[in-house]
């Protein structure tokens, strides 16, 4: 539940497919906040979380939010 070393996310468990996997590394597509535990969502879902600037519902490119959910320009 406590980021330590070389840690990019700690939900406080090792179950895959939440966004933080069993070695505690930041699974793809997902964005964890920093708060104890990590809390990660995964972009393009519609609901903005995690360190998401934006969640479109989607991943395509070009219509202001990216498939990072980081706003574009």
């Amino acid at each position: 539940g406590t980021r330590e070393g070389g840690e990019t996310c700690d939900d406080g468990n090792t179950t895959a497919g939440d966004g933080c996997d069993a070695v505690c590394a930041v699974e793809s597509g997902y964005s964890c906040t920093t708060a104890t535990p990590n809390v990660c969502d995964l972009c393009g879902n519609g609901t903005r979380g995690g360190t998401e600037a934006c969640d479109d519902g989607d991943t395509t490119a070009g219509d202001g939010c990216n498939a990072t959910c980081e706003v574009e320009s």
